[in-house]
């Protein structure tokens, strides 16, 4: 997910920045909680990995496929502890600086809104995969974290394509002449609008994928937890006495509903 939306104002040689504000507590403890990042990128290529191999291997080399799977399944419950208080990074985007006009604010809202939403459930879906809540709680904190995080990557691609494009009309104003600026000041402007499009693209591309896995796991656990994915006694008819679901159906509900909860058929971002 990206760490908000960028200031889009600052291509633009002839804007009045205003004062810079004081760092407070929030600002201090977002820098605190931004060194884990790196270690956090870390541990999410290992997943990724083994997310890949457990796909390759799961019907031509099924142990390999269970080894992968716990790995993939350890590191995305890792990643959850490194995350701790991220949902602040969000908040603190908006507080500083949510856009210079009323559309843009309303995309930047959207799109932290969703990324504190997916980070702030993250913690509980972290804890119920531990045993610390109700392991049965599981999937719906799943389901909500991954609904937020694809809300939130929608809007922050928006974003990029809307500064990407603001980036391209600066440019050819420069390379048109019709903003008068020394030579140097103009090449040093143009390769920094480059750049910038580069690096929002590569974002662009990375919130593209993350959207597609979010889509998949909500798919997965919508699938998963449908009663007809539990047993046919789900939805089948009462027998001829009226009795519907017996006393052995709703031990089978039990074990199957455990199944999906030992399994961790929901897996961790």
């Amino acid at each position: 997910m990206g760490d908000g939306p960028q200031p889009f104002d600052s291509l633009s040689p002839d804007v009045d920045h205003h004062e810079p504000r004081r760092d407070d507590t929030v600002d201090k403890l977002i820098v605190f909680l931004a060194k884990r990042d790196g270690i956090d990128k870390l541990v999410k290529t290992f997943q990724y990995v083994s997310k890949l191999v457990h796909h390759r291997t799961e019907h031509s080399h099924p142990a390999l496929a269970r080894r992968a799977k716990l790995w993939e399944l350890s590191a995305g419950l890792s990643r959850k502890a490194f995350r701790t208080g991220r949902f602040l990074t969000g908040l603190n985007a908006l507080r500083r600086d949510p856009g210079p006009t009323s559309p843009l604010r309303i995309l930047a809202v959207l799109a932290n809104a969703g990324e504190m939403i997916y980070f702030f459930f993250d913690h509980f879906l972290w804890l119920a995969r531990a045993g610390v809540l109700d392991p049965a709680l599981a999937p719906r904190f799943s389901f909500i974290s991954a609904f937020g995080e694809s809300v939130g990557y929608v809007f922050f691609v928006l974003l990029d394509l809307i500064a990407i494009r603001k980036a391209l009309i600066e440019q050819r104003r420069l390379l048109s002449g019709k903003v008068e600026v020394e030579l140097d000041t103009e090449e040093k402007m143009s390769s920094r609008i480059g750049a910038d499009r580069v690096m929002r693209l590569m974002a662009i591309a990375a919130n593209l994928a993350d959207l597609i896995i979010a889509l998949a796991d909500i798919v997965q656990i919508h699938s998963a937890t449908t009663p007809s994915r539990l047993g046919s006694a789900v939805s089948s008819p009462p027998g001829p006495v009226g009795i519907g679901i017996g006393r052995h159906d709703i031990i089978r509900l039990n074990e199957m509903h455990e199944t999906f909860i030992n399994d961790e058929v929901f897996s961790d971002r």
